[in-house]
């Protein structure tokens, strides 16, 4: 009897160790691993491939992600913004708010160059900007059918298709040619708007000078060469001073 009663007493105590490692084991696998790792912070990531770069917010808002954009390319057949590469890849668990880096498309590497002629001068602008080329030389020339302002020639001419890179010059109206030729007053306006006026007038810009002028708005026109009213010839150049401190390149 005593040894019947000390057998179950041996095996009461394996079952006891027994259950006691289980819930160690337990413990540790449910309570201290994720602790560890972190677990509750990892979320998979979302296939962004295929979508537009500025609509994939709601797929990223809940796990914090944040989006890098490394590298973007032309392609003829995706649209400007269409997510083409990512890493880590749809899919991967990893770290709530880790970077997710892309490869974004820029777009077909050609375009249609927009038709500009006749447009005023801000409008040909924004169409110009909108097209995705690059803003060339900005001309001004008399015109005696183009109203002042509008445009009388572009280049590359409209409706032929180039490289996005390319640059777009505009030609824009000054409108009739004056009768007589008289330097205009140019002191005391912005740069642009006193360059403009010199060419209205008939005339070219000649030397422009930055210095610093205490007191005076800046970037304004603060002397002019010839003096202001003067008649003078058909394009001779009228140099401005602009008040506008000059930067220098430090040693």
């Amino acid at each position: 009897m005593k040894t019947l009663l000390y057998i179950f007493a041996w095996i009461w105590r394996g079952i006891v160790f027994f259950a006691i490692m289980l819930g160690i084991i337990l413990f540790v696998q449910m309570v201290v691993m994720p602790v560890y790792t972190r677990h509750w912070q990892r979320a998979e990531v979302p296939d962004l491939r295929g979508q537009h770069i500025d609509n994939v917010d709601k797929a990223l808002r809940k796990h914090h992600f944040k989006l890098v954009v490394d590298d973007k390319r032309f392609t003829a057949d995706q649209l400007e913004g269409i997510i083409m590469e990512q890493f880590p890849e749809a899919g991967a668990i990893t770290k709530k708010g880790r970077r997710i880096h892309l490869v974004v498309s820029a777009g077909p590497p050609f375009v249609k160059v927009p038709d500009l002629v006749g447009m005023p001068r801000e409008d040909a602008l924004f169409a110009a900007q909108q097209s995705g080329l690059k803003l060339g030389e900005l001309q001004y020339a008399f015109n005696d059918t183009v109203y002042e302002g509008q445009v009388v020639f572009q280049t590359p001419e409209s409706g032929i298709e180039v490289l996005k890179t390319s640059q777009l010059d505009i030609l824009f109206s000054l409108g009739k040619k004056p009768n007589r030729f008289v330097i205009p007053k140019v002191v005391g306006l912005p740069e642009d708007q006193a360059k403009y006026l010199v060419l209205k007038a008939g005339f070219k810009v000649g030397v422009v000078s930055y210095e610093k002028f205490v007191r005076r708005p800046e970037g304004t026109v603060i002397v002019q060469t010839p003096e202001p009213e003067t008649p003078s010839k058909e394009n001779a150049k009228v140099d401005l001073v602009v008040n506008r401190e000059v930067e220098t390149d430090e040693e």
